[in-house]
């Protein structure tokens, strides 16, 4: 049973982790370890029933504690993802791509799943289930985060082009504007310093 779900949930979510940082933390790690540890209790000196379902029970809690670490560090790794687009795309008009439509889901889902991880944090001494289920919940609004970044990524590359093309004509306009004001002060200086010169004997 528990090694059914340590190959079923626990495998795919270690690979996705290692697959985006290549290094697991130290706390998951160790979880994964006592889990291991308990399992071979169960194999060692010929123990009683009741001494296995013990060291069952508690390697099961220990299953629930890797999860929960899984998604807890997959969550930093999306978060990451997020904000190095954000920074990225700082200087960006963002409420222009898809339409106006980008803008407003990338900050919904993001709120959302900040929210997610907040309840996930506070739920987390007091019911790790509900904390696990919390911080999944938030994984899965990460998620459609970044899938809405790489959906929009042709469009965010047109936004940025527009985006530096507006600041490009607006500078333009400001040059030609200082210039002309330069030029239309210079020729009022230069009349004016004619009519006093014509005033004087």
């Amino acid at each position: 049973m528990c090694y059914r779900q340590y190959g079923e949930i626990i495998k795919p979510l270690v690979a996705e982790i290692e697959a985006q940082c290549e290094k697991l933390p130290l706390q998951l790690l160790n979880e994964i370890r006592a889990f291991n540890d308990h399992i071979a209790r169960c194999h060692y000196g010929n123990p009683d029933s009741t001494y296995i379902d013990t060291q069952i029970d508690k390697a099961q809690r220990h299953i629930t504690r890797i999860t929960l670490d899984c998604f807890k560090a997959l969550n930093v790794i999306l978060f990451e993802q997020i904000t190095k687009y954000e920074h990225q795309t700082r200087h960006i008009d963002l409420t222009v791509i898809n339409s106006g439509q980008f803008f407003p889901e990338f900050t919904r889902l993001k709120k959302k799943a900040a929210q997610f991880v907040y309840d996930a944090k506070r739920k987390e001494a007091t019911d790790i289930d509900a904390a696990l289920f919390l911080y999944q919940d938030a994984y899965n609004k990460y998620r459609e985060v970044t899938s809405l970044i790489a959906d929009n990524r042709d469009t965010t590359q047109w936004a940025k082009v527009k985006t530096y093309s507006h600041k490009g004509v607006t500078a333009l306009l400001w040059i030609i504007s200082v210039i002309l004001s330069a030029l239309v002060s210079m020729y009022l200086s230069c009349e004016g310093f004619t009519k006093i010169k014509s005033l004087l004997p």
